[in-house]
């Protein structure tokens, strides 16, 4: 069977990223889904350091990044759920994002694998000069997989939506959206 790692970026327990979590374990009958809500993992910030995470791994942290990011080598696919705040992907994202130097520190060969199971999707209001898109983008710079077919933003205001009071999975044009990304 398939395995899909499920994963949410946002610290609310039933805003949009969880009710979106939801409606794609309930496609996915085909595949064994482990969600994972990013707030609930022990992973601490960056501190004063060596940069031992360059040569040797992290001292200061015994922490979920590590073992989070090990995981997806177990997996065929990976599923970010990532809301926008104030123009920016969650504070979550970038905690893992800050924590992730020591895994590709020493699996660098695993990054294309990686970005090729990485399917984000991207949720809140995005204007010109927001650099949510871009934030993800650049994480496919260099590689050997294109960030376009990866990427899902989804516009709240685009469906007459508010992203805090209602829910955009409700919405059957955004599940079409989710099913044609996902295939699913």
């Amino acid at each position: 069977m398939r395995k899909v790692s499920l994963v949410s970026f946002s610290a609310r327990k039933t805003g949009n990223c969880s009710l979106m979590a939801d409606y794609i374990i309930s496609k996915s009958l085909n595949y064994e889904v482990k969600y994972i809500s990013i707030n609930d993992l022990d992973i601490h910030e960056c501190k004063n350091c060596n940069y031992e995470c360059m040569s040797e791994r992290c001292i200061y942290h015994n922490d979920d990044a590590y073992l989070y990011f090990q995981s997806t080598k177990e997996v065929n696919r990976i599923i970010w759920i990532v809301p926008m705040y104030c123009g920016n992907p969650s504070s979550l994202y970038f905690k893992l994002n800050e924590r992730s130097q020591d895994f590709w520190m020493k699996n660098e060969s695993y990054y294309n694998e990686f970005l090729n199971k990485l399917f984000i999707i991207g949720i809140g209001n995005i204007d010109k000069g927001n650099p949510f898109r871009q934030i993800f983008e650049s994480m496919y710079s260099g590689s050997t997989v294109s960030s376009h077919s990866h990427i899902l933003i989804l516009e709240t205001h685009k469906y007459g939506l508010n992203s805090i009071k209602d829910s955009l999975i409700a919405n059957q044009a955004v599940k079409k959206q989710i099913n044609k990304f996902l295939s699913l």
